[in-house]
């Protein structure tokens, strides 16, 4: 038995490379592991390299994401510093110059996240025949009542925005004419100076005075473009807080809208009021405190109304809607759809046929504008040059035939210029030669006072002249990339023109 223990301990010692009791030792030098050791180490060697290689691949993974987010999410954009100013350019009937302005004065009154079905009759999904009975529906009919029962004195439309649907890339967007970055979206919570050209920039550089009031995103990018002395800006963030806000708009409202005559020192008086959007945020829309503030709102802007003389411009619109549960930011078509309203006391909308305002099914197939067309609109309204950097269009309604046809000739040479600054547009020959020729028609048949139909024709051929330069941007490296081709919301044309 002796004789056997000492052979397996001896075995033992091998297997080890060292030594056993009793046994002699054996050099290590000498020893060799079995081969279910030389195995295991081998599988062991195997995994280690593969997770090398997997932790590897990993990390390469990550930094080829956040270099494609960078490309295709962090987008910038070119900004033009020019100034657009009104000079005489030699062309007989159709030149340069501004337009004169059509009011004295403006009152536009954005109301944060006015879904445009918050404005419009909405009937019952199960019951055509009766209206919905949705809290949110049905409880803001002023800005349709009136475009129905004074069809030359109101214009109401669907308000078309680009995503992000945030206020502030929302305010770029209505006062710049251009399109937003998703990385300007950072930030929407500290505010940005807006330094490009503007209308507010423009109404200050020809000596008007803007008066403000409501959430102070508006103070952040504008401040130096606002009269000091009538500047009241409300914080904006405490979406708990439905009232502060609006009530903050109404205090200085009131007052300097009942001023009479030449004690009136304003030109443009801008209120923003975000009680529906905060109440979107805290309840969603549907709730009873939806109903109330639309309510509120709807009292507002009748009064408003009645406040008014024949003189001055009521403009109300929102800058996005809100989804299902009361947020926005994204692109869902109900954060897109907002609202755009003007009403003046005389006539002075050219309605289109009845059947391109129709409110049905939601308004799914209402005539909608988009809105950086609110830029070249308000601007040649108010005798303004229409800012540099602007890809909009005027709106048809406002404007008489031969007006449209300046406004829209204006249009295309502003935006030519904007093309030939930025190197990656100016060398599309096909536009650029497009332009030429449109420019050559519009002098030739302006100047000989051409036909209604012979007009009509230019300012349709301009407006796809405005869309592709649009598309073109778009698809422009160092702007957009392809993907805001799947994201900007364009409305195709119509024989009534942009539709919704």
């Amino acid at each position: 038995m002796d004789e056997i223990e000492k052979s397996h301990a001896s075995a033992d010692t091998e297997a080890l490379g060292g030594t056993y009791p009793g046994t002699s030792a054996i050099p290590s030098q000498a020893v060799k592991a079995p081969p279910r050791i030389r195995l295991r180490q081998q599988k062991l060697q195997l995994t280690f390299i593969g997770y090398v290689v997997v932790l590897s691949m990993f990390t390469a993974l990550q930094v080829l994401g956040v270099w494609f987010f960078t490309l295709g999410f962090l987008l910038s954009r070119q900004v033009l510093p020019d100034i657009a100013e009104c000079t005489p350019n030699m062309v007989a009937a159709v030149d340069d110059t501004c337009m004169p302005p059509q009011f004295d004065k403006v009152v536009m009154l954005v109301i944060d996240a006015l879904r445009f079905d918050f404005t419009i009759p909405v009937e019952d999904s199960a019951n055509p025949d009766q209206p919905s009975g949705e809290l949110f529906h049905n409880n803001f009919p002023i800005l349709h009542d009136t475009f129905l029962s004074q069809p030359q004195n109101a214009i109401h439309l669907k308000f078309m925005a680009d995503p992000p649907t945030t206020t502030l890339q929302r305010l770029k967007g209505l006062t710049t004419g251009t399109l937003p970055t998703f990385i300007d979206a950072g930030s929407n919570f500290d505010g940005d100076s807006v330094d490009e050209d503007n209308w507010l920039l423009q109404l200050h550089k020809h000596n008007k005075t803007v008066a403000f009031m409501g959430d102070d995103t508006w103070k952040a990018m504008f401040s130096k473009y606002i009269d000091p002395t009538l500047n009241f800006p409300y914080d904006s963030l405490n979406v708990r807080d439905l009232h502060t806000v609006d009530n903050g708009v109404l205090e200085h409202m009131w007052p300097l809208l009942r001023e009479s005559g030449s004690k009136q020192k304003w030109d443009v008086l801008i209120g923003h009021f975000l009680g529906v959007d905060h109440v979107g945020h805290r309840y969603g829309p549907n709730h009873y405190t939806m109903k109330e503030k639309l309510n509120q709102m709807n009292d507002v802007i009748k009064e408003v109304m009645k406040t008014l003389d024949n003189k001055t411009l009521l403009v109300v619109m929102g800058d996005h809607g809100m989804d299902a549960t009361g947020n926005h930011g994204g692109e869902a078509l109900d954060e897109l759809e907002s609202t755009f309203f003007m009403y003046l006391k005389r006539k002075f909308v050219h309605r289109k046929d009845k059947d391109v305002y129709d409110p049905r099914q939601k308004g799914k197939n209402y005539r909608a504008i988009n809105q950086i067309d609110l830029v070249p609109t308000i601007s040649l309204l108010l005798g303004l040059p229409i800012p540099h950097n602007n890809l909009g269009f005027p709106v048809d309604e406002l404007f008489g035939d031969r007006d449209l046809t300046i406004g829209a000739f204006k249009t295309l040479v502003q935006i030519q210029k904007f093309r030939a600054q930025t190197p990656s547009l100016s060398q599309n020959d096909a536009l650029n030669e497009e332009y030429r020729l449109l420019y050559r028609d519009f002098t030739e048949q302006v100047s000989s006072f051409s036909t209604k139909k012979t007009l009509s024709a230019l300012v349709e051929r301009t407006k796809k002249f405005q869309y592709s330069s649009l598309e073109e941007y778009l698809l422009e490296p160092s702007t957009y990339a392809e993907r805001s081709r799947q994201r900007i919301v364009f409305l195709p044309f119509s024989k009534h023109g942009r539709m919704g």
